[in-house]
């Protein structure tokens, strides 16, 4: 399965120490160029969320997560990316369901604690 990573998913993974990778072992794991982007523009602030996007980044580059390039605003670049077969690992409830409307699959982190494809 090739699954791509959204900004949400991940600095929630992260506040809830959650081992993602571990957890979607034997996967190809993506995120997209826009996305490290605003992990970037997040970690610059002084925030909780600022330090979950720092941790991510660094995450990201260990883990070895490939990176896709695209074009415009990331929701509808995720939308389309799933209708070419990708899961899509996310937290935003209206990213979600845009997606599922168009018959894609997706990704959350349930009860803070695991992951559940829906």
């Amino acid at each position: 399965m090739k699954i791509i990573l959204d900004t949400n998913f991940l600095i929630t993974a992260v506040k809830n120490k959650l081992n993602i990778f571990e957890e979607l072992k034997g996967n190809e794991i993506f995120t997209l160029y826009s996305i490290i982007k605003e992990l970037e523009e997040i970690s610059k602030g002084n925030s909780k969320d600022a330090e979950c996007a720092r941790v991510a980044l660094i995450i990201l580059n260990a883990e070895g997560v490939k990176k896709i390039k695209s074009d415009g605003p990331v929701d509808p670049s995720l939308v389309e990316l799933s209708k070419k077969g990708y899961v899509i690992a996310t937290q935003d409830k209206n990213l979600r369901t845009k997606i599922k409307r168009r018959k894609g699959r997706v990704v959350i982190i349930r009860q803070n604690k695991k992951l559940e494809e829906r």
